[in-house]
């Protein structure tokens, strides 16, 4: 092109403009005189360069030294490989923490830590959705600012009926159950969704997907129902309504309304022996996977993406010790 204006007319409008300007990103991590042999020997000339430059946002562009995992347009996957590089091991094992109860966040403020129930990390549980708020962004803040590479925690909440003090409480599960209507079951999960995410959680401790097959279990309420197509059905819709749509096993970035959806408890947790809760679930390997794992497959199939895990054995292994 004789000018950057016709280069960049020259490029805009194409089917190629949005994977050079991908290129262009990626050439801003190298030092200026090697981004430019390496442009020029593809044929690109270097008023083409600097017209298409011109057209990146700086929010959009890598700047030159600036970490890859920082760029929110760069691919997730790549981030997350730039930022794991980067590492320590120590500040890898926090990513593992998920403290439940009382939170100090100074012990964590050097590292980070990986997600915090949202109440009780910010000693709010009695507070309106505002001082939530407050409390969960000076959380956050510290773990941003103190941290040698500024890893923000995730927090999560119980979110079956409801997300926070104040807002909408919709019917437990079992009577969610009992519409036989998955898209009702969506609509709320959605709701439940916005709510949680307007108070800073991303995480929702929900659906449970627990089958009761034993009245006597004291947790009853929290399940849709006992036939595995039917909580099947209710788990694809839980997922979507939660999470938007999801490819299943991997990730893609969520409307600001949604967040991720943790389904409970994984396996076979309403099969506790004498409707004892953590008591072994003593079962066949077939009864387990046809009746008990069908709705999880079910979840996984709509990109449901957490797990918690049950707290008994199937077939004779404790869940949480089970790889």
């Amino acid at each position: 092109a004789s000018s950057p204006r016709a280069a960049t007319a020259s490029w805009r409008g194409t089917p190629y403009a949005p994977q050079f300007r991908l290129l262009l990103r990626s050439f801003t991590l190298l030092k200026p005189d090697m981004a430019r042999r390496v442009l020029l020997s593809l044929g690109i000339s270097t008023c083409s360069v600097v017209a298409l430059l011109g057209t990146l946002s700086s929010a959009s562009r890598v700047e030159l030294g600036r970490p890859l995992y920082t760029d929110k347009d760069a691919p997730i996957y790549d981030r997350v490989a730039d930022l794991l590089s980067k590492m320590t091991l120590q500040e890898k094992i926090v990513q593992t923490y998920a403290p439940y109860g009382a939170f100090d966040v100074e012990a964590f403020g050097a590292t980070s830590v990986g997600m915090m129930s949202i109440n009780p990390a910010t000693k709010c549980a009695s507070c309106t959705p505002e001082q939530l708020v407050q409390a969960r962004n000076k959380i956050q803040a510290t773990l941003v600012n103190g941290s040698r590479l500024h890893i923000p925690g995730s927090f999560s909440q119980e979110a079956l009926h409801s997300a926070t003090k104040g807002g909408t409480v919709f019917p437990e599960l079992v009577t969610q159950g009992s519409s036989w209507d998955p898209e009702l079951v969506e609509n709320i999960a959605s709701a439940v969704a916005a709510e949680a995410r307007m108070t800073g959680v991303d995480v929702a401790f929900s659906p449970v997907l627990n089958q009761w097959v034993d009245s006597r279990f004291g947790r009853l309420q929290e399940g849709f129902s006992e036939n595995p197509t039917l909580t099947a059905a209710y788990a694809v819709a839980a997922a979507n309504g939660f999470q938007g749509p999801q490819p299943a096993g991997k990730w893609a970035p969520m409307a600001q309304d949604k967040v991720v959806a943790l389904g409970k408890h994984y396996a076979a947790y309403g099969a506790a022996i004498g409707g004892l809760n953590g008591a072994p679930a003593e079962l066949s390997e077939r009864t387990l996977r046809e009746f008990f794992l069908k709705s999880w497959k079910a979840f996984a199939k709509a990109g449901g993406k957490g797990a918690m895990t049950a707290h008994n054995t199937v077939l004779d292994r404790p869940c949480h010790a089970n790889p």
